[in-house]
């Protein structure tokens, strides 16, 4: 079986390069201090949707491209390795829920919206500070109004339309459409480790809220294992930009009349970070394989594959990122070096959805009950 990318894909990576390094610059970032302005450039953002990236995964009945996981993979590498400051990480979660618990009249008003980005989503599915649980809901609807909080929404603030979970009369968990423009909804910027990425605080009172149609407890696994999918391949495109940059470094640094990439310490280090790297891509393309179309019929499998690859990835980028700050030695903890910045990112996707530690808990919890 052939697992290369084909000549599609590997244009759709080219062109995703091309135009993040031109329009992606970090010193906008780095230049600004401790305290940087992080509100999204609008022009990147559009540039996306000109090139048709938020309907890549929507299928063609509703205007998208109705290109597979593999493809969007593909893309989201190339957004790690950039850092890329915009929406889309917000925006494909709520696609992604709408596409799994919407109804057929909600996906075509909304997603056509979506792909030309006069619309964007997002998910809001977390109440809690310290523990991500999303089965931990207090915020209810009655009547189609909605009442309660969420936490740490990413891209709300860049939202027209919410997707919430709430509880229902029956007292289940459920998805709920809101438009961000009632005067019901409020929505506060909170602090955050990754200044790339911006979330918020989103709190109703009464907000009117549209019912979906599937269940949560029928799509959540669904949606969630295609989230991890995004946040592991951008950790694997993030940790191999930051490889690079360490190499580049040691080959122009010199200590005691040699390049420190000549000392066998620092060799080692590259390699087994280079291990790590190559590790991260592979796990995360087969999750990929498996969680498109044409990928494992189990969907148990490829839910284990899709944690396997956001378990392991983002934990090799936080080593490659803390690594590479030692090997740059005290010029690397200065807020001018752009390491910083994926360091955080890769904090920061660690504990999105699910930490390491939880998700191997539940693969041993299920390799045990089989």
């Amino acid at each position: 079986m052939n697992f290369a990318f084909n000549s599609d894909q590997d244009l759709l990576r080219d062109t995703a390069a091309r135009l993040l390094r031109d329009k992606v610059d970090l010193e906008q970032l780095t230049s600004q201090g401790n305290k940087p302005d992080t509100t999204y450039d609008k022009s990147l953002w559009q540039a996306m949707v000109e090139m048709g990236w938020p309907s890549l995964i929507i299928p063609e009945a509703y205007g998208g491209l109705g290109l597979s996981l593999i493809e969007w993979t593909v893309l989201t590498e190339e957004f790690g390795k950039t850092l890329a400051p915009c929406p889309y990480l917000g925006n494909y979660s709520g696609t992604l829920a709408m596409l799994a618990a919407g109804t057929d009249s909600q996906k075509q008003t909304l997603l056509p919206g979506v792909i030309d980005g006069t619309l964007q989503l997002a998910l809001a599915w977390n109440e809690q500070e310290s523990k991500e649980d999303p089965t931990l809901v207090d915020s209810s609807v009655t009547e189609n109004k909605l009442t309660g909080s969420k936490q740490y929404v990413v891209d709300a603030d860049t939202a027209t339309h919410l997707i919430v979970t709430a509880r229902n009369a029956k007292n289940e968990i459920q998805f709920y459409v809101v438009a961000t423009n009632q005067t019901e909804v409020k929505i506060e910027d909170l602090p955050w480790m990754d200044v790339t990425r911006r979330v918020s605080r989103i709190t109703f009172d009464a907000a009117t809220a549209e019912p979906m149609s599937n269940s949560f407890a029928n799509s959540w696994s669904w949606i969630s294992d295609r989230i991890m999918l995004s946040l592991a391949s951008e950790s694997a495109g993030g940790a191999s930009t930051i490889l690079e940059k360490t190499v580049a470094y040691t080959k122009e640094r010199v200590q005691f009349g040699k390049t420190i990439a000549s000392y066998q310490a620092i060799k080692h280090k590259c390699a087994d970070l280079l291990t790590q790297v190559e590790s991260a891509k592979t796990l995360t393309y087969y999750a990929a394989w498996a969680l498109s179309d044409a990928g494992l019929d189990s969907s148990d499998e490829a839910s284990i594959a899709a944690a396997m690859a956001k378990s392991y990835t983002t934990d090799a980028y936080k080593t490659c990122t803390a690594e590479a700050i030692q090997t740059h030695g005290a010029i690397g903890f200065t807020w001018e070096m752009p390491i910083h910045l994926y360091y955080k990112r890769a904090r920061a996707n660690a504990i999105s959805i699910a930490t390491s530690n939880q998700l191997r808990d539940n693969l041993i919890q299920k390799v045990v009950a089989a």
